[in-house]
């Protein structure tokens, strides 16, 4: 199993996006959805696996769905179409306590690794830094998370 696989994602932006998802799966390009819809394809049949301890970059131009992308993992945001496995749960199947649990574990910063390698001084500055960053992220990440499970 994959430390995290994603499997054929879509995310349309604009009001109607399940309706163009159809355009896109028939083979209708960015522009071309861009000029007749006014919506933005995002990501388009993304596909790939990452596995335990694997290096992985995701580099591209700007605009080219690298954030859109990675936001995708905890749910910043959700898929038009597709599926996003961490560890082998489907993170679109969490609701808003289970969720909450798996940003815990998983952390909000995945992103962001400590090798193991001893940087003294600079190390504690890190920790002490990441830690306030983490403690001004949970009221934003609460109030989020609220909203995007209200009834």
């Amino acid at each position: 199993m994959s430390k995290i696989e994603i499997n054929n994602v879509y995310k349309i932006f604009g009001p109607k996006p399940n309706q163009v998802l159809k355009m896109v799966k028939a083979g209708s390009g960015k522009d071309e959805i861009l000029e007749k819809t006014g919506h933005t394809v995002g990501l388009d049949n993304v596909s790939l696996k990452i596995e335990e301890g694997e290096t992985f970059v995701c580099m591209g131009l700007s605009g080219s769905g690298k954030s859109t992308l990675i936001r995708h993992l905890n749910r910043l945001i959700d898929p038009t179409d597709g599926e996003i496995l961490v560890e082998g749960t489907n993170v679109m199947s969490l609701n808003k306590e289970k969720l909450i649990e798996f940003i815990d574990i998983v952390g909000p910063f995945g992103t962001l690794l400590i090798t193991g390698h001893d940087f003294g001084n600079s190390r504690k500055l890190w920790e002490s830094s990441f830690t306030k960053m983490s403690e001004s992220v949970e009221p934003i990440l609460s109030k989020y998370l609220k909203q995007k499970f209200a009834a």
